[in-house]
């Protein structure tokens, strides 16, 4: 499948991608198979496709693994891939990813066969991308993940301690996974060109043990990041005791003027279960 093909395509069934669903289709022969490539997949990986589209980097991946599932929201898009990609290693579901239990879904089809890892590689929509990561980092079954996500997003997830991009999501995510932006890929490869530039990440994940509400954790470090600027326990105070909050920053032998940039996702951690035992 190439830049033709998929123009040709869109032009032939009057296809006009869905801003709302965020489709912006890869065209680059090149940059879908460094894509592949970094994500070393075994025969024996089950691979997991988000976002699916036209099938540019689906042809690649179905060569590559014995077990390919593809999720697609789009009915247009599911029927072609139906009818496009023929082989028994390829399963698609027409569902909206955010309603997909992914843990169930692997094992659906994962009772018969020895799997190695099991991979996402996706060009993901950007207007859902934040969700879908957090689906993604909170399996217990999925070990890495090699995603294209908006190159600003990409950096607030592989963001340092006490670096502009540092926040919040950056912590939730680096709480689950190790984190690595491996390159950028600029807007003209796309069609609709998007006005943000791309980039490629990998996550491996963690498979925590630690046991946490991953949404009232989610709400303690937007609380932690309410205002930069402000010192941590300023923004804690809004909430919590101020009085529990020193006591707090004595017993960890913390810097009282330290603001939440300074802060490593561990120790947020530790903050949260003090804070919430």
């Amino acid at each position: 499948m190439n830049k033709s093909f998929i123009k040709n395509k869109l032009k032939q069934e009057s296809f006009v991608p869905s801003k709302k669903m965020g489709q912006n289709f890869l065209l680059s022969n090149n940059i879908k198979n460094k894509i592949v490539d970094v994500a070393n997949i075994n025969k024996d990986d089950l691979i997991l496709e988000i976002g699916p589209g036209w099938g540019a980097i689906t042809e690649i991946l179905v060569q590559k693994t014995n077990i390919l599932i593809a999720i697609e929201l789009d009915k247009r898009l599911y029927a072609h891939l139906k009818t496009y990609i023929k082989t028994s290693n390829f399963h698609i579901i027409n569902n909206d990813v955010l309603c997909v239990d992914l843990d169930n879904l692997i094992l659906d089809y994962n009772n018969t066969q020895k799997i190695q890892k099991i991979k996402v590689v996706a060009n993901l929509p950007y207007a859902i991308s934040s969700k879908i990561v957090l689906k993604i980092i909170q399996s217990k079954l999925i070990n890495d993940a090699y995603i294209m996500v908006q190159k600003e997003m990409a950096e607030r997830i592989g963001a340092k301690v006490n670096t502009r991009g540092y926040n919040a999501f950056t912590v939730l995510v680096q709480l689950f996974c190790k984190t690595k932006i491996l390159f950028e890929v600029n807007a003209k490869e796309f069609h609709p060109q998007p006005k943000v530039q791309s980039a490629v990440i990998h996550l491996e994940n963690l498979h925590n043990s630690v046991n946490f509400n991953i949404e009232e954790l989610g709400k303690f470090l937007r609380i932690c990041f309410l205002n930069k600027r402000k010192k941590l326990k300023n923004n804690l105070s809004n909430i919590y005791d101020i009085k529990i909050i020193n006591q707090m920053f004595i017993d960890y032998n913390l810097d009282m003027n330290l603001r939440a940039e300074n802060i490593e996702p561990k120790m947020f951690l530790k903050l949260f279960n003090y804070l919430n035992r």
